[in-house]
């Protein structure tokens, strides 16, 4: 009797409190597919890779600082890396991460360009992808 009595204030304490049991708790759990209230009608996914997105690119930002921090000496130029594959060599990055929105290696790097037209390094990063953010901006113009 104390185990109906215990089953049962469960069931009506996990339904007053909006919570299920057992089989109907994973059929109610969100999957990543379904749309989240917040920001309107972004998917919660998109809304996760986009705070990965952000995280990402200030490492990588972060690290194309501090290589061209060390390198300025003086009253020496600073040095850019020629490419983001040098921020690893100088073990500034364990290793270049993936774009969490093409879900490859394959950021977009800006260059600084000097007067005859000579590629001085990377002195940006950004997105790849072309899929327009919750804010409405495209994630290539992060």
């Amino acid at each position: 009797m104390k185990r109906i009595i215990h089953r049962l204030t469960t069931v009506v304490l996990a339904s007053a409190f909006g919570l299920a049991c057992g089989a109907s708790l994973r059929a109610q759990a969100p999957g990543r597919d379904v749309m989240s209230l917040h920001h309107g009608a972004a998917p919660q996914v998109d809304l996760d890779r986009e705070a990965m997105l952000r995280k990402e690119l200030a490492r990588l930002r972060a690290a194309l600082a501090r290589y061209a921090a060390a390198r300025a000496k003086g009253l020496r130029p600073f040095e850019l890396p020629r490419s983001l594959e040098d921020l690893v060599r100088a073990g500034y990055l364990r290793e270049l991460p993936v774009d969490p929105m093409t879900g490859e290696r394959d950021w977009q790097t800006e260059e600084m360009v000097c007067v005859y037209g000579r590629s001085w390094g990377v002195m940006n990063v950004r997105s790849r992808s072309t899929a327009i953010s919750s804010e409405g901006s495209p994630y290539s113009e992060w």
